[in-house]
């Protein structure tokens, strides 16, 4: 299993030991046998929103992705991304590419629609579907959105999205951001706090406009190991996926014994005092 381990300072916690953790499935003891740096190779699929309030900060959201898929690219030898730009549609514009020059070619690319809304949910249901299907063992879903606009994908697909991403095991990884497009929208949500250092918002779900996916972007990121960041301006946006990439590149893989007729439905995971951990729950096949 993968687990992400922050210090006070919110930075990846280099120095455990395997004497440091403590596994149960479902309450029962686990044998941790071995806990390193993870070096699996990341299977990523990048969601990010291309509806019309991107339009303003364009360059900053293509310099800021191409930014952070370099960064990957060169901590994890054998990453592979693919791209998801949704707008109207969920498209994929990038198939498991495997080199940030010719990734680089996609992101400059990337253009907003026309449109109000943003079908993230449909996206992150492609995604995850996707990686059910990858020789990873390591898969990530990554979203960078807008914050306070709405989501145009269907009533059912929260299900969908939940469902999906139980199945593929991926990590979900989050950024939300405003624009001056956005500001006004998200100024009716109410007095939520925002904050990078948290990743969380104030309300969840706060938002009439984007209540359907919100819920989900707070609380995918926690159940499955990842970590969701809001920041207020585009400007943050290279910095805080690096943040993101910094601390997918900090996980460790952790190695413990079961038994072979053991059927555990939830894995809880403890560590040295002083330390924030992010693990998926879903205990691993």
């Amino acid at each position: 299993m993968f687990a992400l381990a922050l210090d006070k300072d919110d930075r990846p916690a280099a120095d455990l030991t395997r004497d440091d953790w403590r596994l149960m499935e479902d309450g029962v003891d686990r044998l941790v046998t071995d806990v390193k740096i993870a070096t699996e190779p990341i299977d990523m699929m990048l969601v990010v929103d291309t509806s019309l309030g991107a339009q303003a900060s364009l360059g900053q959201l293509r310099a800021a992705l191409m930014s952070f898929t370099h960064r990957i690219f060169s901590g994890n030898p054998g990453a592979t991304i693919s791209v998801f730009d949704v707008g109207n549609a969920a498209i994929r514009v990038a198939d498991r590419v495997t080199a940030a020059d010719d990734l680089d070619k996609v992101l400059k690319r990337t253009a907003t629609d026309r449109s109000l809304a943003a079908v993230v949910l449909e996206g992150m249901t492609e995604a995850a579907r996707k990686l059910s299907e990858s020789p990873s063992p390591r898969r990530a879903i990554v979203i960078v959105g807008l914050d306070g606009t709405a989501d145009a994908s269907s009533s059912r697909e929260q299900q969908r999205v939940i469902d999906q991403v139980a199945l593929s095991r991926a990590s979900v990884w989050a950024v939300k951001y405003r624009t001056d497009a956005t500001r006004s929208v998200g100024s009716m949500q109410g007095n939520g706090v925002y904050g990078a250092a948290t990743g969380t918002s104030g309300d969840i779900g706060a938002s009439v406009s984007s209540q359907s996916r919100d819920p989900l972007l707070n609380l995918l990121p926690i159940a499955t190991g990842g970590l969701r960041l809001t920041i207020g301006v585009p400007t943050a946006l290279e910095v805080s996926l690096e943040q993101i990439a910094t601390a997918m590149l900090g996980q460790y893989a952790i190695t413990f014994e079961r038994p072979g007729d053991a059927s555990p439905k939830q894995l809880q995971l403890g560590v040295r005092p002083g330390i924030k951990i992010s693990y998926a729950t879903l205990p691993p096949k």
